[in-house]
């Protein structure tokens, strides 16, 4: 779960970077 977590929190960061 904590790997998921991480794993998902890393991909919606770089997202968030994306953006901007």
């Amino acid at each position: 779960m904590g790997k998921l977590a991480s794993y998902y929190l890393m991909n919606i960061i770089r997202l968030e970077l994306a953006v901007m």
